[in-house]
């Protein structure tokens, strides 16, 4: 169960960054 908690918030948290990212370069 905490791994794949783990996994999800890595995967949201590296979403969010990309998505800051996308914002940056606009």
């Amino acid at each position: 169960m905490m791994a794949s908690y783990s996994y999800l918030a890595d995967h949201e948290i590296e979403s969010i960054v990309l998505y800051i990212k996308n914002l940056s370069d606009n």
